[in-house]
């Protein structure tokens, strides 16, 4: 480089002054007679740093974009001191009044508005920051969150998320969020699963991963992303590998369980397409007997199924929020809780309850209007070592063990299944942990090519007959509901084998789930379809523990303390209060059924008439309002060492 710098050193002058004094001949001279110009290192590194740091801003203004169209606010990307590029606020200075940029907030960005097609099509936005290691994070959050307590939880997100704020620099950036209207538009919903979409006529299947199934290519949906399983998490290795260690679980003798776990990620999709209840099985038996292992097989068609990775398979420990927040994600996909024995016996209770309902509870907006309710359709797998009925039953803290949880949690005792499997073949399977996430996708592409997801009403009636055929010709309604969490997971196994997803091996899904089933209808969770039976060994075990001490004989020679009685016997019936009936026949029925059970098997041995089934006296005790239960079915043997065989006493 060449560089001319008119008149002498020292001499203050430019080349029109040369040329007005000097002719043109001298401007020609001396600008050919121009010397090289060599920059100092300084000055080097000074053009470098400059260079650097435009090709910088450049990439931060297009990677985390400034808000536009603000009538208020001037913003610009600067650096700051210690070199950090940092978003700055034109502001005017109060004393000189002249105009300044100050920083206050590391580099963020909007990149577009969102729209929840599963939540009326409320407003949404997607953020971008800048993390603390200098990479990209993006955010997604509803509009309505700004009106909560001045948008503390956005603050807390974005903090969260690696944001730096100077002299509560934080307030200026949720103002900024409120003002900014991105002009792109991306309809995203809030779980995974099947999606009806306005505008499109089928289905649509959205993975955890937000990968979107049975749309066109240009379809403008997404999963919001605080409902994504992260990529590491969400998939993994190859699906022929997974196919591999699933035959291999699939062909170990005596180890049916594992077959219903590698069918069980297929059902939720089922479930929700077909649009049935929630509904599942729980694993109960001893430790090391391949429960866990079930339900990892299940989740891999989904997720990671390592419990730490945070994937669709869970400890049990969560709340009441926790299980509504869980079971959505898992919406359309697999609900995979493990070791429910930690749980509170009530706690326990509601959890089914919630799980099981499809939706969470409904809260209100602070103006009293609705919020949208957290909503599922899934498949649920737990496991524990003791039943659910003996879980919630149980214990000091016991819950209440109701029909509606037998029907649709079927628990399946595994106690018996095949505990020494080698442990060669054990590695084999637990490929499953290096290759998952593909299975799920590949079942819907499936069902997708079929068509089968254009005849839910088919798929349904499917599922209803498979119930139908397990529990029996001459089941009631209840047997039969009973049955569809397994009649699910046969029809799933079934188009899995058809889909090429698990080994065509005759009879290993229809078996499986026949075994499964003949170990419910052995399960004390099964009991519970009988109510009669329910309410007369409810009562038969409410009288014998208070026999003596809350249960009184009437005539007791030290005379009737009846301040504490529950109820009183005499040589012909057991006395219980009105009251008390709800509460001694386990409150699994209301009092006038539990009555009316009692009256048809004629263990009433008293009552004021037809229609009455209370008598209205008790002898010695005075007038009380009770049911008097016959005491050959209730009482307690005459002689304490008696001893019963089958159908003789013999003393």
């Amino acid at each position: 480089m060449l560089i001319a710098l008119p008149g002498t050193p020292g001499e203050s002058v430019d080349w029109l002054g040369i040329l007005l004094r000097d002719g043109p001949e001298t401007v020609r001279n001396d600008i050919l007679g121009a010397s090289a110009f060599i920059p100092t290192n300084d000055e080097i590194g000074t053009a470098e740093a400059a260079k650097d740091q435009a090709s910088e801003l450049h990439e931060i203004n297009s990677t985390y974009p400034l808000p536009q169209h603000l009538n208020s606010l001037k913003l610009e990307y600067r650096y700051a001191r210690g070199g950090r590029v940092m978003m700055h606020l034109e502001k005017k200075d109060k004393e000189t009044s002249q105009k300044e940029w100050v920083p206050f907030a590391t580099p963020f960005g909007l990149t577009a508005r969102l729209r929840y097609a599963d939540q009326d099509d409320a407003y949404g936005l997607r953020c971008v920051v800048q993390d603390m290691d200098g990479n990209r994070r993006d955010l997604d959050f509803d509009r309505e969150r700004f009106a909560r307590m001045a948008a503390a939880d956005i603050r807390a997100a974005l903090f969260r998320a690696g944001l730096r704020t100077e002299f509560g620099g934080e307030h200026t950036v949720v103002d900024i969020l409120k003002a900014t209207a991105p002009e792109r538009e991306i309809v995203v919903v809030s779980r995974p699963g099947w999606h009806r979409i306005l505008g499109y006529r089928d289905p649509i299947f959205v993975t955890p991963e937000s990968e979107i199934l049975g749309a066109a290519p240009n379809v403008n949906l997404e999963l919001t992303i605080p409902a994504r399983l992260p990529p590491v998490v969400a998939r993994a290795g190859t699906l022929d590998a997974w196919k591999e260690a699933i035959a291999t679980a699939m062909s170990v003798t005596d180890c049916p369980h594992w077959t219903l776990g590698s069918i069980g990620g297929f059902a939720g999709p089922l479930a929700s397409l077909a649009g049935l209840d929630t509904f599942g099985v729980n694993f109960s038996g001893m430790t090391s007997a391949g429960k866990t292992f079930a339900q990892e097989m299940a989740a891999s068609a989904w997720s990671s199924p390592n419990q730490q990775s945070k994937g669709l398979l869970q400890s049990a420990g969560l709340s009441a929020n926790g299980i509504e927040a869980a079971a959505a994600r898992a919406n359309g996909t697999i609900l995979a809780l493990d070791d429910l024995g930690k749980l509170d016996p009530r706690l326990l209770s509601r959890m089914i309850d919630t799980a099981t309902s499809g939706a969470g509870k409904q809260r209100l907006r602070p103006d009293g209007t609705p919020i949208e309710r957290a909503t599922w359709e899934t498949f649920i797998m737990l496991s524990s070592e003791l039943s659910l009925e003996e879980i919630i039953s149980g214990g000091v803290d016991r819950g209440k063990w109701l029909g509606g949880m037998a029907v649709r949690i079927t628990d399946i005792d595994v106690t018996d299944v095949n505990r020494a499997v080698p442990r060669k073949t054990l590695q084999a399977i637990e490929h499953i942990h290096h290759n998952y996430g593909l299975a799920g996708p590949t079942f819907i592409r499936a069902i997708i090519a079929s068509g089968l997801h254009r005849r839910p009403v088919e798929l349904r009636e499917m599922v209803f007959k498979s119930a139908r055929d397990l529990a029996g010709e001459t089941a009631d309604s209840a047997k039969i509901r009973a049955a569809l969490p397994l009649a699910l997971l046969h029809q799933a196994g079934v188009l899995a084998q058809q889909f090429g997803l698990i080994p065509q091996k005759e009879d290993a899904v229809a078996g499986a789930v026949r075994w499964a089933w003949n170990k419910f209808q052995k399960s004390s969770d099964a009991e519970v379809l009988d109510p009669e039976e329910q309410v007369t060994s409810n009562l038969q075990t409410w009288v014998a523990e208070r026999w003596d001490v809350a249960i009184k004989k009437v005539d007791a020679r030290d005379g009737v303390n009846n301040r504490d009685a529950f109820g009183w016997y005499d040589e012909k019936a057991v006395y219980i209060p009105k009251s008390r009936l709800y509460e001694a026949a386990g409150k699994a029925l209301k009092r006038t059924q539990v009555a009316n059970i009692l009256n048809e098997r004629s263990l009433l041995v008293k009552k004021q008439d037809a229609d009455r089934f209370t008598t209205d006296y008790v002898p010695k005790v005075g007038k009380v309002t009770a049911y008097a239960l016959d005491i050959k079915t209730f009482g307690r043997l005459e002689h304490p060492f008696e001893v019963i065989r089958g159908d003789s006493r013999n003393d």
